[in-house]
């Protein structure tokens, strides 16, 4: 069933998906897959390509970054606005003990990761006639949120209804069990928007191994049907159902290349920094031993007898160690060059400011980018909940970013603009989190306004 629904995104995505989740989950992952990313060399037998996949060296920068990254979203708490402190649905959102805090890091890690998942607002239990709100909760019957990774989001569709774009269909993987994924344990759910009701059909496997439709739900909100697919994507610029790519995919793929330069690296050191004994002239018999140490002496009384060590020379070794610590500098500037203890030279200012500056506004927008879609969730899951959900609003902290900026660094950056070292869009970020640029105002459409106009910038947003 689900190599015949897979969206044609999914197909085309999935590859780099499982590329960003080895490379960030480290040296083990990396190894397992082999000759996914560790090609065995031309002649090489089974025996020695084990050797050098040994040998070789993983240096994870990019499950670093990654690390780095959501140590600067999450270095404060989230501002969440419009949900009492005491209410279940922040102390336990997914109805496994994980507050929403909690909920919040690991979906912004799937984001960082494969730069998509999503998440649903489904509902546990049911509340009887005369049951009062805190009995519902009690007997956990309320709504909650599940994630879902991008590996489990099969297939969606889009549709015009009541005048408007909504998501009318979507398939999920589940399984129904905490042990390893087989038939028995799993199921497809189906989201739909059937007759403009949301619809929820779970498929599995009937006895005639066939998958069928077993089982077809329609949730109710305040007693009545649902008008939408309560279905959220998460990814680092906008929320559509549409793949975006994993917004460390080139760090990755920069590590894979280092990876493999450090296998050959390590590999030309083992055969070439051993010793290796040469004899010549040498009328040995067949089986003889030959000893090697100071304490031992080999004898012959063949003058043209000879014995030495082969010593390797040249400068292949040395193209191999600069390849290295170019792929090393590019690490660097791939991985937002926050990384930099990792650094041996020194930088001018103005390219550090410039770097670091891009960097955090890379970070501040996939924290909004988040914040804002992950408050359509909230908002439908306060809704069913039966609470106000008008002020419901969460966001994720950027007060990672400099709190102020100077008339100097304005200047620099915008050279750098007019130069094209420096996308204007960063810019317009970094005098947005400075608080130049009103909070309310959306840098893509200030944007998109400087690209029509003829004027300057500096006139365009008021300096």
């Amino acid at each position: 069933m689900e190599e015949s629904i897979l969206h044609p995104q999914y197909r085309r995505y999935a590859p780099l998906w499982k590329r960003c989740r080895d490379v960030i989950e480290g040296s083990d992952a990396v190894k397992k897959a082999r000759e996914l990313y560790l090609k065995r060399l031309p002649g090489q037998s089974q025996e020695a390509y084990e050797h050098y996949l040994e040998r070789a060296i993983f240096f994870n920068v990019a499950g670093k970054t990654l690390e780095l990254y959501l140590s600067l979203i999450f270095s404060k708490a989230a501002a969440i606005h419009g949900i009492p402190e005491e209410s279940p649905l922040l102390a336990d959102c997914d109805l496994k003990g994980n507050t929403l805090e909690e909920f919040m890091e690991e979906t912004t890690a799937e984001t960082l990761t494969v730069g998509r998942c999503g998440v649903l607002v489904d509902y546990s239990g049911t509340i009887e006639a005369g049951m009062s709100l805190a009995d519902a909760e009690r007997g956990e019957a309320r709504p909650y949120l599940v994630r879902y990774p991008a590996e489990s989001i099969l297939t969606w569709r889009q549709g015009r209804h009541r005048g408007k774009t909504l998501l009318d269909r979507v398939v999920l993987k589940e399984t129904t069990s905490n042990e390893d994924e087989t038939d028995d344990s799993l199921q497809y759910r189906e989201l739909l928007l059937d007759n403009e009701t949301y619809t929820v059909r779970i498929w599995k496997k009937n006895a005639d191994d066939q998958w069928t439709a077993q089982k077809t739900i329609i949730p109710l909100l305040h007693g009545m049907p649902i008008g939408h697919i309560p279905f959220y994507f998460i990814d680092p610029l906008s929320g559509t159902p549409d793949c975006k790519k994993p917004p460390l995919l080139d760090l990755v793929d920069i590590n894979l290349g280092h990876y493999r330069t450090m296998a050959d690296l390590e590999h030309g050191r083992f055969h070439s920094g051993l010793p290796t004994p040469i004899f010549a002239g040498f009328n040995f018999q067949e089986g003889e031993t030959i000893k090697l140490g100071s304490t031992e002496g080999i004898c012959s009384n063949m003058p043209e007898a000879k014995a030495y060590y082969l010593e390797f020379s040249g400068k292949g070794l040395e193209a191999l160690e600069k390849a290295a610590q170019q792929k090393e500098a590019w690490m660097i500037q791939l991985g937002a060059g926050l990384i930099d203890s990792y650094q041996k030279t020194q930088e001018a200012a103005q390219t550090l400011m410039i770097r670091r500056s891009g960097a955090n506004a890379t970070i501040g927008r996939i924290a909004m980018a988040v914040s804002e879609s992950m408050t359509k969730a909230l908002k439908f899951l306060c809704a069913w909940a039966g609470m106000p959900s008008e002020e419901v609003k969460i966001q994720l902290t950027t007060e990672y970013l400099p709190e102020s900026v100077n008339p100097q660094e304005i200047a620099i950056l915008l050279h750098a603009v007019q130069s094209g070292n420096y996308r204007r869009i960063d810019w317009l970020y970094r005098l947005k989190n400075a608080g130049i640029i009103g909070q309310d105002a959306k840098p893509e459409k200030i944007d998109a306004e400087l690209e029509k106009s003829s004027g300057q910038v500096e006139n365009k947003i008021g300096f």
